[in-house]
């Protein structure tokens, strides 16, 4: 089937048609139904009891075919007076063939109520009929009897198959539902516990600022007249110091604003004691990984620099969780790795030649990673003002890429 089809032209035709449709085919079968009983009535010779038993026979016939489009809304109330008009017709000697549409009230009813309520109803259904059969019967009833007593029990079946299917179908639906919102649970649970993570390792470089701060404060308060120079040089410190603070506020501040980031959840690993690795540790984490199993290539473009300590940090974050995924579930053997410092920003490619599939966990994965994976990642990325993309590669393997804003103005 063509991609391009509208996604209700893809769904069956059951399921395309409207109860408004349903309706209007049931009364186009009754109206057949009821001019092709009439027509039968009509050619047939007159009812030797007289001008009132007609009219009974055409009353009959009537009672059959009208209810049958409220079928779906009613349908107790629709096989009750189907049922009796077709054992009144039986009684007459007319259009004992009726017993079809019976059918379909009886499918109606098995399909839309419970199994005890439609058994309950097939039971009378076929008394009824039996009833009818044995008193329009001039001799044997059994013909009679015996197709309208199939008809109505397959029309029980059919109906309560329709019933067991629509339940098993509407659970599948919950079930998807209830995975589904889990998932979301998860993710929002995820980025939380992320978050909160990222706020704790900023308090930490905030509380390292502050002391730098306090000693040159104390440094520059006992050196300002006897040693100005020195003085100014321990001013400069707490100045830029004080510069990157307000940075570290503004960060910490954009995720404490997030809801419910201040409920610390449940699992949520306690603060390190002194602030997380940056850039400068990167040798010591591929010496990690390389004991993992994965080689990996590093090339830097342009000019290394200094970079704040919130940048330097989530940075190596990045690069931690992404290698990380390619020990865990790239099935890879070697990872490349690209850092390109840009005079804006810092981008961080890390590809594999992975196929895409999973494996068990390896034991020798470097300690204290996130057990979020692409949720962390893009979380630190976009505190900052970034961009972060993963996805498959078209040759192969596995590619993240992440762009953190470098300059003072962005974060």
């Amino acid at each position: 089937m063509p991609d391009d089809l509208p996604e209700r032209l893809t769904r069956p035709l059951s399921r395309r048609l409207t109860a408004r449709h349903w309706t209007l085919l049931d009364g186009a079968i009754a109206t057949a139904a009821a001019a092709n009983a009439a027509a039968l009535a009509a050619t047939r010779h007159p009812e030797p009891r007289g001008l009132i038993w007609d009219l009974v026979r055409y009353a009959a016939i009537a009672a059959v075919c009208l209810p049958l489009p409220w079928r779906r809304r009613r349908p107790l109330v629709v096989l009750t007076v189907i049922s009796g008009a077709v054992a009144v017709s039986m009684a007459l000697h007319s259009n004992a063939w009726l017993v079809q549409l019976a059918t379909l009230a009886m499918y109606s009813m098995a399909a839309v109520t419970p199994r005890r309520r439609s058994l309950a109803a097939l039971t009378a259904g076929v008394l009824v009929v039996f009833a009818g059969a044995l008193t329009g019967a001039s001799g044997s009833p059994s013909g009679a009897l015996g197709s309208g007593v199939l008809l109505l029990v397959g029309g029980w079946l059919v109906g309560e198959n329709t019933r067991q299917r629509r339940a098993y179908e509407q659970t599948l639906a919950e079930r998807a539902a209830e995975r589904e919102a889990e998932r979301e649970r998860r993710i929002r649970q995820a980025a939380m516990e992320e978050r909160i993570h990222i706020a704790r390792e900023l308090h930490d470089s905030l509380a390292h600022a502050m002391s730098v701060i306090t000693v040159r404060s104390g440094v520059a308060r006992m050196l300002i007249e006897s040693r100005p120079d020195e003085a100014r040089t321990a001013l400069g410190i707490i100045e830029s110091t004080s510069r990157g603070i307000m940075q570290e506020m503004r960060l910490l501040l954009g995720v404490l604003r997030t809801p419910h980031a201040e409920a610390d959840a449940p699992g949520t690993p306690d603060a390190p004691a002194a602030p997380a690795p940056g850039l400068d540790h990167l040798d010591e984490l591929l010496a990690r990984i390389h004991q993992a199993g994965v080689q990996v290539e590093l090339r830097a473009e342009g000019t290394p620099r200094a970079l704040p300590d919130s940048i330097g940090r989530s940075a190596y974050r990045i690069i931690q969780e992404a290698l990380t995924n390619v020990v865990r579930h790239a099935g890879a053997t070697s990872a490349r790795l690209r850092l390109s410092y840009h005079p804006e920003d810092l981008a961080i490619e890390v590809t594999d030649d992975g196929a895409g599939g999973t494996r068990p966990a390896n034991p020798a994965v470097p300690p204290g990673t996130s057990a979020h994976g692409l949720v962390g990642m893009r979380e630190r990325a976009h505190l900052f003002g970034g961009e972060f993309t993963a996805g498959p590669l078209p040759e192969g393997g596995f590619r993240v890429l992440a762009r953190i804003p470098t300059d003072e103005g962005t974060a």
